[in-house]
């Protein structure tokens, strides 16, 4: 839900999610169900700049807690718009041991509108978790492209491709495509599709739930997919 005034919106949310996966330092995994809360405060485009602050709190079973902060800022202007996010977050849970991370990320996109509905995309994003119970320090850095259409007031279009390097030797070949539609000035449908190849030669574990020395967590190159599909009621 979100309500406005003028340039001020403020706007708060919860979510479920089902079978998300938990891992132990050992790689084994198990399926938990998770509750969030979020709330959100900011400013719209006052004479091109905008900016806000987030946070969300999260837990579920396995005594599992996160708390998130994100910090926004961005200029729109009429030829080109920059965003900059910044995120910090820590997670506990109980999987065979007491587990914890710690993650800080920074995001920078820019875009430039070449027409009256189509951008060039242009983003770098960067991410640090660590783990004292692992003993793990992971830091991943992706370079995104693409472009935006709104092709009439009821169609969006946007897709990209990236490429990523990590700690652990992986490299990331991503694709994503967007489309959302407005059959009616209250109702948005969106639907997202993210493919990614990565990589490498595997990952191992050395931290406390390791017992024994380094455990081999993934094997070798793998393949990821996800699909969203949202729906937005507007008043």
């Amino acid at each position: 839900g979100e309500v406005t005034w003028d340039y001020l919106f403020l706007s708060a949310g919860t979510s479920c999610l089902l079978g998300y996966p938990l891992y132990d330092g050992s790689g084994n995994e198990k399926k938990v169900t998770l509750y969030t809360l979020s709330a959100e405060a900011g400013i719209w485009y006052l004479n091109d700049f905008g900016g806000g602050i987030r946070y969300t709190a999260g837990g579920g079973e396995s005594s599992y807690s996160n708390h998130e902060i994100t910090g926004s800022a961005g200029y729109m202007g009429d030829l080109f718009s920059l965003d900059l996010e910044l995120t910090w977050s820590a997670t506990k849970y109980e999987f065979n041991g007491n587990l914890d991370t710690h993650t800080i990320s920074g995001a920078a996109e820019g875009s430039w509108f070449f027409s009256d509905s189509y951008s060039l995309d242009c983003g770098i994003t960067i991410v640090r978790t660590t783990s004292d119970a692992l003993d793990m320090t992971y830091d991943r850095g992706t370079l995104r492209g693409g472009i935006t259409g709104d092709i009439n007031p009821y169609l969006f279009l946007m897709t990209g491709i990236s490429f990523g390097r990590d700690t652990n030797d992986y490299s990331i070949y991503g694709l994503d495509a967007t489309v959302a539609i407005l059959p009616t000035r209250h109702v948005k449908i969106t639907l997202m599709y993210m493919i990614s190849y990565n990589a490498g030669p595997g990952v191992a574990s050395s931290g406390s739930g390791a017992p024994g020395g380094s455990t081999l967590l993934t094997s070798g190159s793998y393949l990821s997919q996800r699909i969203l599909l949202g729906m937005e009621g507007r008043i």
